[in-house]
């Protein structure tokens, strides 16, 4: 099957592509930052310091101090609602990473229970330039750290939206 590829999310994807025989183009970034693009919550008010969003195979354990933000949810507007009324979100989930930089809420990113998904994690952050990643091993080292300078996303959005195939709905 050969693929059609108008943007990859980061540049370690584009070097294993480019790697197996296919040309791509200099667009770089995860569909989910338009995500602002297409619902932007009215309620702004910071009303959580840290809350917690846990990759969808991960159970949290008992962190009954703490706002967790469920991933597995159907309602994406009552998701994006909390992730923006956050101060900082700590993710084990990277679209849960992606949403909140999209959004203007710092990350910390939690390895716990991804330990094997390191790549595309990497693959988001050399996107946006930022090459001294940082990340948390354990919810307790999550607490102890800053988070991640929040990425510009701008011209990443242009370079997807101009990237999109129309051509497919002509």
């Amino acid at each position: 099957r050969k693929y059609d590829v108008r943007a990859v999310r980061g540049p370690l994807t584009k070097l294993i592509l480019e790697y197996d025989g296919y040309q791509c183009p200099d667009v770089i970034g995860d569909p989910a930052i338009l995500m602002p693009l297409i619902y932007m919550p009215k309620d702004t008010e910071k009303k959580y310091g840290r809350s917690v969003i846990f990759h969808h195979s991960v159970e949290p354990s008992d962190l009954q101090l703490w706002h967790i933000i469920n991933i597995k949810t159907n309602d994406y507007k009552f998701f994006l609602d909390d992730l923006v009324a956050s101060e900082v979100v700590i993710s084990s989930s990277l679209h849960g990473i992606i949403l909140a930089e999209s959004y203007g809420v710092p990350t910390i990113w939690l390895s716990e229970g991804v330990d094997r998904q390191f790549f595309k994690f990497y693959d988001w952050y050399y996107s946006t330039g930022r090459y001294s990643v940082k990340m948390a091993r354990t919810f307790d080292e999550a607490l102890a750290m800053e988070p991640m300078p929040l990425p510009e996303l701008n011209k990443m959005r242009d370079g997807l939206m101009a990237a999109f195939p129309y051509d497919l709905w002509e």
